[in-house]
Order: C-alpha cells, then sequence, then structure tokens
C-alpha cells in the first residue's frame, strides 16, 4: 500500500517527517503553556486566546469547548480555580489542533477524496489521499492507535495533519 500512497501523494510523503516534528513540537509547547493559557484567558473574560499562543489551542472550539460538545467532566458555571483548570486540560486534549490545521493542514473547501482502502470504522485501518482545491495531494493513515497523514475528514474547515505513530 506504501508504494501506492507514494505514487499518488509523493510531495506528502516526503514533507511529512519535518511536518509531524514541528506538529510534535507546538505539542509539547501546548502542554507547557496549557496553564498560562488558560489563565490568560481568565484574566481577559473571554474563553478563546488570541495571538500566537491561540495556534497552540483548537481552530474549532473555544477554550470551554468541552462543554459545547458536551464531553464528559466538563461543567460550566465553573469560576477560579476549578475554570482554569477545566480550560487547561481542554488545551492539553486538543494540543496545537489550529497549528495542525491552519499552518500545516489545507482547507476543506473545493478538496476531493481521490483515494481510499480499508475501514473507517473500529478497528481502524484506513488509508486515504485526499486532493486539496489547489491539486495538491495528501495522504493519511489511520490503523489502531496510529494516526499519520492528513486527516480525510476536515474539522473546522480544515483537513489537519495527524502524527500519532503509537
Amino acid at each position: 500500500m506504501f508504494w501506492k500512497i507514494l505514487r499518488l501523494a509523493p510531495l506528502s510523503v516526503a514533507i511529512f517527517l519535518p511536518a509531524a516534528l514541528l506538529l510534535w513540537l507546538a505539542t509539547l509547547l501546548a502542554f507547557i503553556f496549557s496553564p498560562l493559557i488558560a489563565a490568560v484567558s481568565i484574566a481577559t473574560g473571554k474563553n478563546t486566546i488570541g495571538g500566537p499562543l491561540s495556534y497552540l489551542t483548537t481552530h474549532n472550539a473555544t477554550l470551554d469547548g468541552g462543554i459545547d460538545q458536551g464531553v464528559a467532566g466538563y461543567e460550566p458555571n465553573l469560576t477560579g480555580f476549578k475554570l482554569w483548570w477545566q480550560r487547561t486540560c481542554w488545551v492539553c486534549r486538543n494540543p496545537a489542533y489550529k497549528f495542525a490545521a491552519l499552518v500545516l493542514g489545507f482547507p476543506t473547501e473545493g478538496s476531493t477524496l481521490v483515494f481510499e482502502a480499508g475501514s473507517k470504522d473500529k478497528p481502524y485501518s484506513y488509508w486515504s489521499v485526499v486532493q486539496s482545491a489547489s491539486g495538491r495531494r495528501y495522504f493519511g493513515y489511520r490503523g489502531g492507535g496510529t494516526w499519520i497523514g492528513w486527516n480525510y475528514r476536515p474539522y473546522g474547515g480544515w483537513h489537519q495533519l495527524q502524527a500519532k505513530p503509537f
């Protein structure tokens, strides 16, 4: 299967490792700065954060996204330390998704799935190639705990890079 993917999306295969290293660095920074991000959001009275630190959060939800999405354990109407902790945990749950999407990913608009093989359902073993509106092709693979390449499913209007080898 690798050779077919290499033939269909050679550039994305070639740039995956450097892009993955950048994403891992951004993810590490998200873990490190998550307490600061949560504190700044509380200090400003907003559930979002702007500037460069925003790239360490997610692009398709606020820092209260766990509440908005109905994720178990995320409670509305928290204040103080509990709100800070909940927002810190949210950043760690979705580390650097905005960076993965807006910097390393590509817009959904005009993209098409040009190749797929395997199962999208558990247990996952799914290969895909998505072509962007500009004509570039991006591979993706999801199997077991592994998820590498670009996500075939868009989130918030973007196909984001995934780099989870284990």
